[in-house]
């Protein structure tokens, strides 16, 4: 899915953002995985939903 996004800020800029959706297993192998292309900030975010999540 994607969405479009239009900032009202002084810059005017445009983005469109591209919204993945993978299982919680799949989140799981990727980021064990060697390959792992993401920003750091989705790995903390991964990490910390898997520490913290309700069993």
């Amino acid at each position: 899915m994607k969405c479009e996004y239009k900032s009202d800020g002084p810059t005017k800029e445009h983005r469109t953002i591209e919204v993945i959706e993978i299982s919680i297993e799949e989140a799981k192998q990727y980021l064990c995985s060697s390959n792992v292309c993401s920003p750091p900030v989705l790995l903390f975010g991964l990490s910390w939903f898997f520490q913290n999540k309700q069993r």
